[in-house]
């Protein structure tokens, strides 16, 4: 099943796309003064920001993938 995808650059694409998420998301967060530090695919924010970091990483995702996705 997954044959097609071996050395097709799959995961280079699946990477820039977490990047691109992940810079919208920190790039949302900076405009709305949310002080924030990027830890792989997670967001560090003080803890009075977490829903609004938490509903900034379902709607930056959900923009660039037309998908929803669950946030912890």
């Amino acid at each position: 099943l997954i044959a097609d995808y071996i050395y097709s650059n799959s995961a280079n694409k699946l990477m820039l796309d977490e990047s691109k998420i992940i810079t919208a998301v920190l790039f949302e967060l900076m405009k709305n003064k949310v002080p924030a530090l990027p830890v792989h695919d997670s967001v560090i924010v003080p803890i009075q920001y977490k829903d609004v970091a938490k509903q900034t990483m379902l709607d930056c995702y959900e923009k660039h993938t037309g998908f929803d996705i669950e946030v912890k």
